[in-house]
């Protein structure tokens, strides 16, 4: 045994195990994990190089109240690469070596992962300033130059905090679910509690709607000359006449930048961070319905929706995994930037415009907002209603599409249910007739989205 490890490298702990449906001596060094057979090394794998480590805790718990000699237990090590290394461990005792075994991986992984960052501060720190006569460098910016020194001075003093900061992407996804409240109780109750989905396929699915919507809508300039005879039509939602002054909201166009690399030096601190997420059912305009849009513009818009193609299963987990890698590099980018604000919950047009824009046509909410608070106070439980809907529809129809697995797709039709259900109690407690009358047509237009899952 002392023949294998390097010099200064100490065995820590060491069973037998199941790797690749071989029988393998598992042993955990300070360095590394080894699988020995027959006293040689079959595979090892540095600390520094795993990315997590996951297991059953369901079956974990099952398996310790009552071990046999039969019984199995699985880990499954995930390399920065996304390898996946499964390992299996049978017997009586195999709930007590798979606890140790994640224990020691652990805290061995953030040792290493400390380390190295340790190593990188450093570096940045002995290269962070570096006077001479000629040029004078600011986290590796030259400001030599004059055009260089006048627009470092129109960034916002605020954004620095004269000190470094490293965030990790880890980091980064925790302030976001921490200001995204709706987001932060799926994440709980689908990957923590229980179980449906992974954390990493969460997170990919997540990140791959944002792609989608960023290419969904698109705005099209279409000829003037039409009349806009909206003073006509029959205002009723649902064969109830609406007594307030129609109010058409303002389209704004925004042109969607493709994903590349961050610019610190281009870094401005008014980016809006929204928590809200495209609904995934399409929606069109037709021609019919553009005498509902004035604008001050000499040119009038319309909005239309790209037609999704069909989606080749394959291409999907391409696309995913490139995106996936491309999101991870993004944490080297961010180096220095500000607390990310809280959001506007109680905005009722921002509210309006992520829910519904046709409906919006009809009923002015924001004067109706201000003669009622509790109109403002159902909206914003519908925002939050609202992602919870959209996260828990993506994830069903991402696994709909290519997924074999019929559990997890009858779990997610449970967690959508239940959402319907809760949706169903709010309108029948709801006391106050004017805030009812608001937001019925909005909770008929989650339903019907709840719908389409449920009665597949």
């Amino acid at each position: 045994m002392h023949d294998i490890l390097r010099i200064g490298e100490e065995e820590v702990y060491k069973d037998f195990a199941e790797y690749k449906r071989l029988q393998v001596k598992l042993v955990l060094t300070n360095y590394c994990v080894l699988f020995l057979r027959d006293n040689k090394i079959n595979f090892e794998i540095p600390y520094k190089e795993i990315d997590e480590v996951k297991y059953t805790k369901k079956e974990l718990e099952k398996a310790k109240k009552l071990p046999t000699s039969n019984t199995v237990l699985k880990i499954r090590v995930v390399d920065i690469q996304g390898n996946k290394i499964d390992i299996s461990f049978k017997g009586e005792e195999s709930p007590k070596v798979l606890a140790e075994v994640v224990k020691i991986i652990r805290k061995r992984k953030n040792q290493a992962k400390e380390e190295n960052e340790n190593d990188k501060n450093e570096n940045q720190n002995k290269n962070k300033f570096n006077h001479n006569n000629d040029s004078l460098l600011f986290n590796n910016q030259d400001f030599s130059n004059e055009e260089n020194q006048e627009n470092y001075n129109q960034v916002d003093d605020s954004i620095f905090d004269r000190k470094e900061i490293k965030i990790t992407e880890n980091e980064l996804k925790i302030r976001f679910l921490n200001v995204t409240p709706a987001a932060k109780q799926m994440f709980k109750d689908l990957v923590v509690e229980d179980n449906v989905i992974t954390e990493e396929e969460f997170w990919q699915n997540y990140s791959k709607e944002l792609i989608s919507f960023s290419a969904q809508i698109k705005a099209t300039i279409v000829e003037p000359g039409f009349e806009n005879d909206s003073e006509n039509q029959n205002n009723e939602i649902k064969g109830e006449k609406i007594d307030q002054e129609i109010k058409k909201p303002e389209f704004i166009v925004q042109k969607v930048e493709p994903i590349s690399r961050i610019n610190i030096d281009e870094y401005k601190p008014s980016i809006n961070f929204s928590p809200a997420l495209p609904d995934v059912e399409e929606r069109n305009i037709n021609d019919d319905d553009s005498d509902l849009f004035e604008f001050s513009q000499p040119f009038n818009w319309s909005q239309e929706v790209i037609e999704r193609p069909e989606i080749n299963p394959q291409e999907f987990q391409i696309e995913a995994d490139n995106f996936a890698l491309r999101l991870n590099s993004y944490s080297e980018d961010f180096l220095s930037i500000p607390e990310i604000e809280t959001p506007v919950m109680n905005d009722s047009l921002k509210i309006l415009k992520e829910i519904s824009q046709g409906i919006s046509n009809f009923f002015d909410y924001e004067k109706a907002a201000r003669k009622n608070p509790e109109v403002n106070t159902a909206l914003e439980l519908l925002r939050k209603h609202k992602m919870e809907e959209q996260i828990l529809l993506f994830h069903f129809w991402s696994n709909y599409e290519v997924s074999t697995d019929e559990s997890k797709i009858e779990r997610l039709r449970a967690k959508i249910c239940e959402l319907k259900n809760i949706l169903k109690t709010e309108q029948e407690n709801m006391r106050n007739e004017e805030a009812l009358k608001a937001v019925r047509p909005l909770y008929k237009e989650l339903e019907l989205s709840i719908d389409r899952v449920l009665n597949l």
